[in-house]
């Protein structure tokens, strides 16, 4: 069964954000990593959101997607706020 990780966030820091996708892209693709969803146009259907993007990636399992994580924790950066 395929596990996901799902962020919701806010860019503060565009040009370092960026710099963190390209280090982040090679690692997610080395645990089978495939991007479903990177920002794009949202509207809001009920309630409230504050996030103006949301970052889903899909997985082989919930293990990959574990591993995946826990290996990115390395390269943590403040140009995205989660």
């Amino acid at each position: 069964m395929s596990g996901f990780a799902i962020f919701n966030i806010e860019v503060k820091k565009p040009e370092e954000y960026k710099e963190y996708v390209e280090k982040v892209k090679p690692i997610t693709e080395k645990f089978g990593g495939e991007y479903v969803v990177r920002g794009g146009e949202t509207k809001v259907l009920e309630g409230t959101w504050t996030y103006p993007r949301t970052v889903v990636i899909k997985f082989p399992s919930y293990e990959k997607a574990l591993e995946w994580y826990n290996s990115c924790l390395l390269y943590t950066s403040d140009a995205a706020d989660e």
